[in-house]
């Protein structure tokens, strides 16, 4: 296909900027690699910071929610507040709370348990997604 451009009735061919380029760039095969690698790592980058930033930000929510609706009776530090204990509140760092499954303690959450309030409708998956992470924190300390 010709890219003709025509001035004072004479025609004259104007070479195509838009196909040199493509060949300049896309038909020599090093520098297709040289781009699938560039794009490749500019790809993990952005995928690994935006992991960071989000892994951060449900930690720091987590953290939150766990102060707002769970430290006054298991304490700051997941081993029961001196209210807490008294209600039969569970030290986090306890071996019958590590053994108990993710799933289980979702159950926990969301049902409530002896004198716990039920957490379903309150708190959305996500969050007592993000509490269950946290409480797994407290078994490492």
């Amino acid at each position: 296909m010709r890219n003709v451009l025509s001035r004072g009735g004479k025609s004259v061919e104007r070479p195509s900027l838009l196909r040199d380029i493509v060949q300049e760039i896309f038909l020599r095969r090093k520098n297709v690699k040289l781009i699938s690698v560039r794009m490749g790592l500019v790809t993990l980058l952005a995928g690994g910071l935006i992991a960071v930033c989000s892994t951060s930000a449900v930690a720091q929510d987590a953290a939150g929610t766990y102060k707002a609706k769970c430290a006054m009776c298991h304490g700051p530090d997941g081993k029961g507040s001196a209210m807490g204990t008294k209600m039969g509140a569970r030290d986090f760092a306890s071996a019958e709370v590590k053994a108990e499954t993710d799933a289980q303690l979702t159950d926990i959450i969301n049902k409530g348990k002896g004198k716990m309030p039920a957490y379903t409708g309150k708190l959305s998956d996500a969050d007592v997604k993000g509490l269950v992470a946290y409480i797994r924190t407290f078994a490492k300390k």
